[in-house]
């Protein structure tokens, strides 16, 4: 029985004519009348959908599958044989595949245990997805989230429910740990062939109970360091299992190392996953380090800005707890309190007073959810405040009440006298919640910042405005450099509203080349001044042009060219006048000046040459180390197709690498310090 026979068509991908040829089939059955055909019609129907997804991708091998061959480090007791006989049954050649004990991150041998997909039936099929999802319920605490994550999308396990008349095929166990075993901790596996076979699957099996441990310790009462202990008994030279002790100790620190002996028992377990295994963890906790031990100046954070969580086994609320304290010791505050906002309650409360001191640099939107946030935790502190007057007012009148019925005499004797008591609970508790109030009040009350980037503020304050206090404030939070505050505080009294409209102001930056950001100030077409910033865009350092800090000419033009031409803006002209335009010979000569010489030429080569159309669904990503880059991909992980554009010391497009342009060189293929920087069709929609 195969899905094509039974819906009477022939093997396709094409899911509008699976549909179609399941609504005619449809209404040839009484799905009251013949729930089992209805049933089977259903099940086919579902499996060729599925078999259409990967029936571009999977080969038709007919079984016949080539034997994996495995690197030289591998020792050859452990070498595997993925050359699975058609006469198996899957479950047999599943248990050979386990057998060797190395099945925990070589993905190629279970893509040929399920290469042959196209040619079982559905009730193969069924069978063979239960006995995998058996096998995921016992065994996947050591198995690479790479092979989980392909076992999902080649059995559809996402999507698998609990549906009447399939219990037989449907593991109730595979359901409930669905989502754990899906989200398994990104473990990296390179350490498997080092450690004794007989110890691999135990030693897996404790490492994934340590993370557990310690991302649920209000769940678990498990003693880390003993469970590291046994662990490291059965293999030490992993640095994840060693990470995860770090990760504790931040954990119970809440990232701050704030003893001597927590500090150095760090930099100790650091030290020793130097010789080991390297992972993003490990970058992770080891830039971490650095940086929190680093005077602020000194600090730059280009590495902390691309780190995504799935890389990493650290928990979502110490990982935002981690890159809020960072970011905020090095004044990027948008991203302190973008972190800060999803940690849960108790972290929060941790950094509430740091996040107060950087309110004054958040844009207004922000500060509005700050409020909305502190609301919500005084709301939480009515509570028990509320109970404490329950309690002071109502359980004495209880008591009055049973003492009047029982003494009510003496009640009458002595009605005089007026009985009370002692409310320092209450007065407490309310000026505790008064104070709170009044705090918030003083901060919503508080002159607010002009809201906007930095050059948007100075622009506002100097050119646009006469506001005195708003142009100290806007000194006093934005501006550390001692000789540009006495600059700018002659300007504070004086009316400097030389525009009346916003509006008209342009700005260009340059942002990615230099450790300083350098932008310049435009109304209209006249250049009013240029500004330098730091890293972060969090500080004025200097300011350039008529009436400010003065500066050599040619230096004053090259700064005012950066902001022009640059590797960016650059990229920008080339993607949208070259790359994906079909008037590539008349923007030769308007943008020119974003252009090599060389790239000039091999542009006049390629004039008439297609462009994927998959590009244009893909990603720009930037480059940072060892020199800018820009790459435009399709972002296919398995046939990536993309370009790769570097430039010269002037900012211009100096090579286009890849299909159809410039020949790619070996060493420029794999960039894994590359960063998302802009959707492709976002880019080509934006505005000149």
């Amino acid at each position: 029985m195969n899905p094509w026979k039974i819906l009477e068509i022939a093997e396709t991908s094409d899911k509008k004519a699976i549909k179609r040829a399941y609504a005619a089939k449809l209404k040839t059955i009484f799905p009251d009348e013949q729930p089992e055909e209805f049933q089977q019609l259903k099940t086919a129907f579902d499996l060729a959908l599925h078999l259409s997804k990967i029936s571009k991708t999977e080969p038709d091998n007919d079984y016949k599958i080539e034997p994996v061959i495995i690197s030289d480090t591998t020792n050859s007791t452990d070498s595997l044989d993925y050359t699975f006989q058609k006469e198996n049954s899957f479950s047999e050649n599943l248990h050979q595949l386990v057998a060797t004990e190395d099945y925990f991150d070589d993905l190629s041998g279970w893509k040929n245990l399920t290469s042959s997909i196209n040619h079982w039936s559905i009730d193969e099929y069924m069978n063979n997805s239960y006995t995998i999802q058996l096998f995921l319920v016992e065994n996947y605490p050591c198995l690479s989230r790479n092979i989980i994550r392909s076992l999902f999308q080649t059995f559809d396990l996402f999507e698998l429910t609990d549906h009447i008349g399939q219990e037989r095929f449907i593991s109730t166990d595979f359901i409930y740990l669905k989502n754990n075993i899906y989200n398994v901790p990104p473990f990296s596996f390179q350490v498997a062939s080092k450690i004794p076979k007989e110890n691999r699957k135990r030693y897996f099996f404790l490492r994934y109970n340590i993370y557990q441990a310690i991302v649920n310790r209000k769940s678990y009462n498990m003693d880390i360091s003993v469970e590291i202990s046994d662990c490291a008994e059965l293999f030490s030279e992993d640095s994840e299992l060693w990470n995860l002790q770090m990760i504790d100790l931040l954990d119970t620190t809440n990232g701050l190392l704030n003893t001597t002996a927590a500090k150095t028992h760090f930099k100790i377990l650091l030290d020793r996953t130097k010789s080991m295994n390297s992972n993003p963890t490990t970058v992770f906790l080891n830039t971490y380090y650095e940086l929190l031990n680093k005077a602020p100046e000194k600090l730059k954070t280009e590495a902390f800005d691309n780190w995504h969580k799935e890389e990493l086994t650290i928990s979502d609320d110490l990982f935002f707890l981690l890159l809020s304290l960072i970011f905020i010791k090095t004044q990027k505050y948008s991203y302190a309190f973008n972190f800060w906002k999803q940690l849960d309650s108790p972290r929060r409360n941790l950094l509430l007073k740091q996040i107060k001191k950087i309110y004054p640099h958040l844009s207004k939107q922000e500060k509005k959810e700050f409020r909305k946030i502190r609301r919500e935790e005084r709301k939480k502190k009515e509570r028990p405040v509320l109970t404490t007057l329950v309690q002071l007012f109502f359980f004495p009148a209880i008591v009055a009440f049973f003492v009047l019925l029982s003494n009510i005499s003496m009640l009458f004797s002595n009605s005089s006298e007026q009985k009370t008591y002692d409310s320092t609970d209450f007065q407490t508790a309310q000026t505790f919640y008064e104070e709170d109030s009044e705090e918030e009040i003083v901060v919503e009350d508080k002159k607010e910042l002009y809201e906007g980037t930095l050059t948007e503020r100075f622009a506002h304050y100097f050119y646009a405005s006469n506001d005195p206090e708003g142009k100290q404030l806007f000194i006093d939070t934005c501006v550390t450099n001692y000789s540009v505050k006495e600059l700018l505080q002659e300007y504070v009294d004086k009316d400097t509203a030389k525009y009346n409209d916003d509006s008209n102001f342009k700005f260009e930056s340059n942002t990615i080349n230099n450790a300083d950001n350098i932008h310049a100030i435009y109304n209209n077409d006249e250049l009013l001044c240029i500004l330098k910033a730091t890293y972060s865009d969090s500080s004025l350092e200097a300011v350039y042009g008529n009436d400010w800090q003065s500066l050599p000419e040619d230096q004053f033009q090259q700064l005012q060219q950066s902001t022009l031409i640059n590797p960016e803006s650059s990229t920008y002209i080339f993607i949208k006048k070259f790359l994906f335009s079909d008037k590539k010979q008349e923007n030769l000569l308007q943008y020119s000046d974003y252009l090599s010489e060389n790239v000039k030429k091999v542009i006049e080569n390629n004039l008439n040459e297609p462009t994927s159309g998959n590009l244009k669904k893909g990603f720009l990503y930037l480059v940072k180390e060892p020199s800018i880059k820009f790459i435009v991909s399709d972002q296919d992980s398995e046939n990536e197709e993309k370009l790769i554009l570097t430039f010269d010391e002037q900012g211009r497009v100096d090579h286009v690498f890849g299909p159809h342009w410039e020949e790619v060189k070996e060493e420029m293929i794999h960039y894994p310090n590359r960063a998302a920087f802009k959707n492709i069709r976002t880019l080509l929609e934006e505005p000149d």
